[in-house]
């Protein structure tokens, strides 16, 4: 997953008066509840929620957003960026859900634009997660506009400014790969922030996660108090989420606390090689544990995962563990 977590961004969403952004409790309970699934990396569960939900009425757009997230998500996850698509399908279904619930209530637009801005935005991360760019970009396009658009027709609505100060600070980071898909959309690293700010003090659906990707943000711009307040409050919620420790192991980096650094992603390791189908990010945050070790001085317990990642690794072919072999052989020669 590394420096990925941006890319796969999320999951969305009172009967509406006038076209404003409402979210029914019924609705937002349920959101709730399988964004908490997703948080703790629990995506079977989730999509076993989700099943029953589509089930019970499959006319709610809410219920293929929170699918498509969790699919993306567990790729994203456990670093795996082919084999099977179950994501297309879904999302074609996604896109005829939105079709029929447009017509059948109109008076909810705000919602509806909202709801065609996540799916697109998560379809996006999908898309390019898979290394079709170009098609990505597209899709990241038309979740802005689709957001934008919904912020106007309701000003009240935050779960739309994740969007938007999202690719508002894209813009900004124009140096980055990650954040060069929109080069030329409008925005700055500062309006982008305080639009990501308002939507996780005031989004209905949508707040966990703008703060999960903001911490990010926090160590990208050097705000390390803002970061580890954040990763805090977070990790005192979700004590195991993936996500949350890998910004807390890039917070120790940025800081060049290697130790602690080294511990995080040491945990990592130890919760990836529990994770059905992650080797790959297993293999990464366990050479992770390796080199921060090492780069703090401890050769002991740099060694000490180095042998474990080879001994995890049944091909002994990854670039992984072509690292490890090699920093073995310089811990020997000390």
């Amino acid at each position: 997953m590394k420096n990925n977590f941006f890319y796969a961004v999320f999951v969305v969403l009172v009967p509406c008066v006038c076209g404003a952004f409402e979210v029914s409790i019924a609705e937002k309970e349920a959101a709730a509840v399988v964004m908490d699934e997703i948080a703790w990396c629990r995506f079977d569960h989730a999509q076993s929620m989700v099943d029953s939900m589509i089930r019970a009425d499959s006319t709610e757009p809410l219920y293929w957003m929170l699918g498509l997230s969790a699919i993306s998500l567990r790729q994203l996850d456990i670093a795996e960026s082919s084999g099977p698509d179950d994501f297309t399908p879904a999302y074609e279904k996604a896109m005829r859900c939105l079709d029929v619930f447009e017509r059948s209530a109109p008076g909810r637009m705000s919602y509806l634009l909202t709801m065609k801005g996540f799916i697109q935005l998560v379809a996006a991360a999908h898309t390019m997660q898979r290394k079709s760019y170009f098609k990505g970009l597209r899709m990241g396009l038309d979740a802005v506009s689709l957001c934008k658009k919904a912020r106007e027709t309701d000003s009240a609505n935050r779960d739309a400014e994740f969007v938007v100060g999202l690719y508002s600070y894209a813009r900004a980071e124009l140096k980055r790969k990650f954040w060069g898909i929109l080069f030329w959309y409008s925005g700055d690293k500062l309006s982008g922030i305080a639009a990501m700010e308002r939507c996780v003090k005031g989004a209905a659906i949508v707040g966990p996660t703008a703060a999960m990707v903001l911490q990010d943000i926090y160590v990208r711009e050097g705000m390390f108090d803002a970061a580890r307040e954040g990763i805090d409050r977070l990790l005192a919620r979700y004590p195991e989420c993936r996500f949350v420790l890998w910004s807390k192991a890039k917070l120790y980096d940025a800081k060049k606390n290697f130790g602690p650094a080294a511990q995080t992603y040491g945990a990592l390791a130890d919760a990836y090689s529990e994770a059905p189908l992650a080797k790959k990010s297993m293999a990464l945050t366990r050479w992770c544990e390796a080199q921060r070790y090492y780069w703090a001085g401890d050769a002991y317990h740099a060694e000490a995962a180095c042998r474990r990642l080879l001994d995890s690794c049944k091909s002994k072919s990854c670039e992984q563990c072509g690292d490890a072999e090699k920093l073995l052989k310089k811990i020997a020669e000390r």
